[in-house]
C-alpha cells in the first residue's frame, strides 16, 4: 500500500503491521510537555488543564524537617573494599589412563532372523457403505 514518507509524517500519526496482517494507520493525540520552555503558553495551559490538582507534598504526606540542632550533615567518605588478591591457577593434573581393547572379543552368537517364504492369506477389510448415525 501507498505510505506517507516518513520526513512528512505529523507528530502523532504512523503505521503499524501486526505480525502478517494488513498495515493500519494511526493517529494518537498530540501531549506536548507541560514543563518544556519550547511548549507554547496556549498548550502548556490546556495540559496542566488536565491533570489532577498538585499537592505539596504528593497525596497529603509531609516530608520531615531536619532537625537544626544537629545543623549541617558531614560529609561521608566513600567505603572503598579492598581489592582481594587473584586465587593461584591450580596445577595441571595428569589424565588417568584408560585401558583400551587391544585384541578382539569373542563374537556374540548370532540368531537368525525368520523370513516368509509363502504368501500368507489375505483378509477382506469390510467397507462401510452406508454411513449411520449414532446418537
Amino acid at each position: 500500500p501507498h505510505t506517507t514518507p516518513v520526513d512528512q509524517v505529523p507528530p502523532g500519526r504512523g503505521y503499524a503491521r501486526l505480525g502478517t496482517g494488513p498495515v493500519h494507520r494511526l493517529q494518537v493525540p498530540a501531549t506536548p510537555n507541560p514543563y518544556d520552555d519550547a511548549t507554547s503558553d496556549a498548550h502548556r495551559q490546556a495540559v496542566l488543564d488536565l491533570l489532577p490538582p498538585r499537592t505539596t507534598p504528593a497525596d497529603g504526606e509531609t516530608v520531615p524537617d531536619p532537625d537544626p540542632a544537629h545543623g549541617e550533615a558531614e560529609p561521608v567518605e566513600p567505603r572503598t573494599e579492598p581489592v582481594p588478591e587473584p586465587e593461584p591457577e591450580p596445577e595441571p593434573v595428569a589424565p588417568e589412563p584408560v585401558p583400551v581393547l587391544t585384541e578382539p572379543t569373542e563374537p556374540t552368537e548370532r540368531k537368525p532372523v525368520p523370513v516368509l517364504t509363502e504368501p500368507t492369506e489375505r483378509k477382506p477389510v469390510p467397507v462401510l457403505t452406508n454411513p449411520t448415525k449414532t446418537s
